[in-house]
């Protein structure tokens, strides 16, 4: 089963890895799966995607198993991976990943873009990052409002919102370059999910948070689930640019808050969730 999801995937990871300048290196699936990346990419996911019910869901829905689902986006992952090690190597970008080197700011073009309804928050921030790409001209729709609606056909949009699931999908529809996934915030420690953030900014894919509002002070302790697209991050103050298509205007908008309270916001209660650059 395993030899069937690699050549199944091997078409598109030979383009992606054209894409990503990284030609040299050999894309035989079965040397990829021999190499210290893919193993390394395995051993960090495997407790997460057997315990995890947005992965379990996805393996339902794509009708594989968890070991399937792992095994083949550790092949996605892949490309990514080996171009941050070898930029590492050269010492362009931000090294993997020493938190607060230097004062740097990351950041991406995020445009700021107000929701059309109130459960569409996942959609709009979806097309906010996609804009950070480049890629909103894939969208079908000629205005902003049209590509969200668009969206939300693609994200399974309904009365009670969207799953995060559903988004990484969507997402990774659109995106060419890199892919999405996502990990639920309390499993992870303040420095890993500033990582992540860092890492996904510096190849210009934008986060976005699955917060509970309430950790954001900003929100004056109004407590919903939301979608909050990740612009930037200074690595000086460890303050986090957030790009917030709120319905309400009172919430919509441009906000800086610490690197405190947006880990808060996705670890303080389960199930809710980082979505960021899978490498």
């Amino acid at each position: 089963m395993k030899r069937k999801i690699m050549f199944r995937l091997l078409a598109g990871i030979t383009a992606f890895v054209m894409a990503l300048g990284l030609g040299s290196i050999s894309i035989k699936a079965e040397d990829i799966t021999q190499t210290d990346e893919f193993l390394a990419i395995i051993e960090e996911r495997r407790d997460e995607y057997f315990n995890d019910s947005v992965h379990m869901w996805e393996a339902e829905e794509k009708g594989i198993s968890i070991e399937e689902l792992l095994y083949q986006d550790a092949l996605a992952a892949y490309p990514m991976r080996v171009r941050i090690n070898q930029d590492a190597e050269r010492n362009v970008g931000i090294s993997l990943l020493d938190v607060g080197n230097n004062g740097q700011c990351l950041s991406t073009n995020v445009k700021l873009i107000q929701q059309t309804t109130d459960k569409n928050c996942g959609p709009t921030a979806a097309l906010q990052v996609l804009y950070g790409m480049s890629r909103q001209g894939a969208v079908s729709g000629t205005t902003d409002a049209e590509k969200i609606n668009t969206l939300m056909g693609d994200c399974k949009t309904d009365s009670s919102g969207t799953y995060v699931g559903n988004l990484v999908s969507c997402l990774n529809k659109y995106s060419i370059n890199a892919s999405y996934r996502c990990t639920e915030g309390r499993t992870m420690t303040q420095a890993q999910v500033q990582e992540k953030l860092e890492t996904s900014l510096c190849y210009n894919i934008a986060p976005i948070l699955h917060a509970k509002t309430q950790y954001l002070p900003y929100y004056g302790g109004h407590s919903s689930g939301h979608y909050i697209a990740v612009s930037e991050v200074d690595r000086t103050t460890g303050k986090v640019r957030l790009s917030d298509c709120n319905w309400s205007n009172k919430y919509f908008g441009v906000h800086v808050e610490s690197i405190e309270k947006v880990y808060q916001s996705i670890a303080a209660e389960s199930d809710r969730y980082l979505i960021y650059m899978s490498y």
